[in-house]
Formats: C-alpha cells, sequence, structure tokens
C-alpha cells in the first residue's frame, strides 16, 4: 500500500503557512518537524494537528530570515525532517 505525502510552504504577508499531510499516522513525524523548524529558527505562532489515523499539521509561523524564502524552505524542511523523507 502506498502513502500520500503532501508538504506545502506558503508565504505570508508576514510569515509562512506551512502545511503537512500524510495519509496515515507516522509516529515521531510531530516531533521531528517541530525539530526542524527550531533548527531553522522559524517561530511558529499558531498550529492545528491531527495524529489519529492520518497526519495532518497546519503552521502559521512568524517572519521569516530574509534568507529563507518559502521556495528555499520546502527543501529545508524536507531535509531536515528524516521521516518526510520516508514518504
Amino acid at each position: 500500500m502506498s502513502t500520500s505525502l503532501q508538504v506545502t510552504v506558503e508565504t505570508l504577508e508576514k510569515g509562512f503557512l506551512i502545511n503537512i499531510f500524510c495519509d496515515k499516522n507516522c509516529p515521531g513525524l510531530l516531533v521531528s518537524v517541530l525539530e526542524a523548524l527550531e533548527a531553522l529558527g522559524l517561530e511558529v505562532l499558531d498550529a492545528s494537528i491531527s495524529c489519529a489515523d492520518s497526519f495532518r499539521l497546519a503552521a502559521v509561523g512568524g517572519e521569516v530570515s530574509s534568507q529563507i524564502s518559502s521556495t528555499s524552505l520546502l527543501p529545508l524542511l524536507i531535509q531536515l525532517t528524516p521521516l518526510l523523507m520516508l514518504y
């Protein structure tokens, strides 16, 4: 059975929106994502998370360093979140 994973990053007026969806629950994925955001120096201001049968995360963050854009944030997030690379 194949697993579907979707990761998107959008730039907001003053910050970013990260959406992650995996059609099955993946133990440790939430911690891995939060550690990656912390390693990138990104502050999560609000988040909606569901880890029941599937994994869903929608996180709104504050202003991002001028060195990080939404297009560069996505590969960095995937690189720093080893569990995302399994799917």
